[in-house]
């Protein structure tokens, strides 16, 4: 074993403790518990431990110092953990970190850690099977700038997804872009000068999105969330927040679209939900207020040609 790192040095009285350990990738934590997931191997004073081996909490390490005795504590190994960070990662960019990982798989996962930083990224980041991309609680801190503003900035596919970040400059592509089959979860983002933050564009495509917020924005966004085709999608917590909107949320057909809490109050939003080609959407526990354009209907526009909106609880001013 070798870079033990102690992050979290608490007397040996303490509940908990934590150490972070260089290995594979992996975060290794010392944490109450008497067996640790499969697959999960660790090298500790030499000894190999795999799969519902307990490590004995007593053993001293070889390397590093722990300085307290972490009793009844075994090692934990999370597997397939890459950092990415201007100063101190295994790598500089997501693009890098991305392309090290060679055997993803939707049951051989990863986690591309992001620390805050701005990071000039050569877009479309085409994601991987499998692989998250995992930013700030805050996600202004961390922020993917695109190098080339007609191109998607990260393309999605099955078992992959984003939360924690910014993503900034597609201004005639999508922030998010999703066009082959599968199930993506993305959340806590924000978006700012791109055309379209999120684009769902397969009828077998079908996400996740929580607690998106676009903002700050000197181009005119055509749509914030837009469901070209998909089988089915959940929008919570959607914020239109500052800039022109021509449609905060557009739903184009295929499966169920369910929005719950779109919260507008910008005065540049010319329709907030538009229903069309068929589309089915549910919308609940929304508030939507602002200068819609002073055109009757704009807050909710539903074509007649078999689209549907269920409204369950909105605010409309």
């Amino acid at each position: 074993m070798s870079n033990l790192q102690i992050i979290d040095n608490e007397a040996a009285s303490s509940a908990f403790g934590k150490i972070n350990v260089a290995l594979k990738h992996a975060q290794v934590d010392w944490v109450l518990a008497d067996s640790f997931a499969s697959g999960d191997v660790v090298n500790k004073d030499g000894v190999v431990y795999e799969a519902n081996d307990v490590i004995p909490g007593s053993t001293a390490f070889v390397e590093g110092t722990v300085g307290a005795t972490w009793s009844q504590r075994i090692l934990v190994a999370t597997k397939n953990v890459i950092t990415v960070a201007q100063f101190g990662g295994q790598f500089t960019s997501p693009e890098a970190a991305l392309a090290s990982i060679t055997d993803a798989s939707s049951s051989n996962r990863y986690t591309i850690k992001l620390a805050p930083g701005i990071y000039s990224v050569n877009n479309p980041i085409v994601c991987k099977t499998g692989v998250y991309f995992e930013g700030s609680i805050d996600a202004r801190t961390v922020e993917f700038v695109a190098q080339n503003p007609a191109a998607n900035i990260i393309e999605l596919v099955a078992s992959s997804g984003i939360s924690g970040a910014t993503l900034v400059g597609a201004t005639t592509a999508s922030s998010l872009y999703m066009g082959v089959p599968g199930i993506t979860v993305c959340s806590n983002l924000s978006f700012r000068d791109c055309l379209r933050n999120v684009h769902m564009n397969h009828a077998s495509c079908a996400g996740q999105f929580t607690s998106l917020v676009s903002g700050q924005n000197t181009i005119t966004v055509s749509e914030m969330i837009y469901i070209q085709a998909a089988a089915q999608v959940s929008l919570t917590n959607i914020i239109p927040l500052s800039g022109t909107f021509t449609k905060a949320i557009r739903a184009a057909g295929s499966g169920p679209v369910v929005v719950n809490q779109l919260l507008s109050d910008v005065n540049t939003l010319d329709i907030a939900v538009s229903v069309e080609n068929g589309a089915d959407v549910t919308l609940m526990n929304s508030r939507i207020t602002g200068d819609l354009g002073n055109r009757i209907g704009s807050a909710i526009s539903i074509q007649d040609n078999g689209s549907h909106c269920d409204v369950l609880s909105a605010y409309i001013q």
